[in-house]
């Protein structure tokens, strides 16, 4: 397991102008992020900066006195737990699925839209005007991609307001994902709450998608729409697990809390492989791009694919989702960083500052649209 270390002071990220460490917010905050990083490795500089970005983000939330569900199930959860540490998160990543348990799996059938999209796609002799009448026949999707488009991660200067606009900006490939993601957020009604709050979900889905956009513009790594859909869509395995298996998915809950454990564990443990499985299964029966597969195959594991660098972008956004408190899908603890992934990317700890502010600045007012 990794070594754990506790910071003296916050580090320096020149956001903090003068702030109150004693007041009750600061020792909240103080709490709650410690917890997270109960396991995460300290000595690492860029995990280090986390520490104290999740801090800062929690403590300004705390200090707004403005009610926070994520924050108010943190603070519940590692209330609750035992001040030791046991070592079941000390095993090798990639572990191989139980393939005869993924056999018995149903799988969900891709969004009507995603189809009616993709066979539109193949017909050279349809035009971006067909694709945004199919888009537009459904006006709630139609609503929420222009949303998105409009909202200050695309940013292009000028309102968005018709779905063939939209499709002249983005493109026909990535309006088609684009409308399957939005699609995918409606698609799984069913959850019980008590296994996921699903707007907390889609926070953390759609903060991942957006740190995941603005590291891979950051890094100078191509296809930055494909990074943000495979954040958005990294945990859909998850959804798949409660609809299909709501009591493994429980067990592995309650284990994974109970053992401290990283959730992704306790599902290989009790249901025989993890959410970052299925998702990939899942995309291959719908037939998504492979990037995307790879993406979400690989999210929690990097360093094992052949593309470390690619699949870098949404394993470190998904860590950063975890750190800042964006959201929560079911893992409350800081899921480890691969090394490898962090330096094929070529950051440095002061970028991870810059992408926090870009992306806490876009973010409330997409949840408040789409979550």
């Amino acid at each position: 397991m990794a070594q754990q270390h506790e910071p003296k002071e916050p580090i320096q990220t020149g956001k903090e102008a003068a702030p109150a460490w004693n007041s009750p917010a600061a020792k909240a905050a103080h709490e709650i992020t410690s917890g997270v990083f109960r396991f995460a490795d300290l000595s690492h500089p860029a995990v280090a900066m986390l520490f104290t970005l999740g801090q800062s983000s929690r403590r300004t939330r705390l200090e707004s006195r403005r009610r926070s569900p994520v924050l108010e199930k943190e603070r519940r959860f590692f209330a609750q737990l035992p001040a030791d540490r046991p070592d079941e998160n000390d095993r090798q990543p990639g572990v191989e699925p139980d393939l005869m348990a993924l056999a018995d799996l149903e799988l969900p059938s891709p969004p009507h839209v995603y189809l009616a999209l993709q066979t539109a796609l193949a017909d050279r002799h349809k035009t971006t005007g067909d694709i945004a009448d199919i888009v537009s026949a459904d006006p709630s999707l139609a609503t929420r991609v222009l949303k998105l488009v409009n909202s200050p991660l695309y940013a292009s200067g000028r309102k968005v307001d018709s779905i063939l606009r939209a499709v002249s900006l983005v493109g026909t490939e990535q309006i088609t994902l684009l409308a399957a993601a939005m699609s995918v957020m409606t698609h799984f009604r069913d959850i019980p709450q008590e296994l996921m709050d699903m707007s907390a979900f889609w926070q953390h889905s759609l903060s991942t998608g957006v740190l995941a956009r603005l590291l891979a513009e950051r890094a100078g790594v191509r296809d930055k729409e494909y990074h943000f859909l495979g954040g958005l869509l990294h945990d859909i395995g998850r959804l798949v697990l409660f609809q299909a298996m709501p009591e493994l998915s429980r067990k592995a809950l309650l284990k994974a809390k109970s053992k401290q454990m990283y959730l992704y564990y306790a599902e290989q443990d009790e249901i025989g492989y993890d959410h970052s499985t299925i998702g990939s299964v899942l995309f291959r029966k719908w037939e998504l791009p492979p990037a995307l597969r790879l993406t979400v195959l690989y999210h929690h594991i990097p360093e094992i694919s052949e593309q470390v660098r690619e699949n870098a972008v949404v394993h470190l956004a998904d860590i950063m989702s975890h750190a800042l408190g964006l959201g929560l899908s079911g893992e409350f603890f800081l899921p480890p960083l691969s090394e490898q992934a962090w330096d094929s990317l070529g950051l440095k700890p002061s970028d991870l500052v810059a992408v926090a502010d870009a992306a806490e600045a876009s973010l409330p007012s997409l949840f408040d649209s789409l979550c």
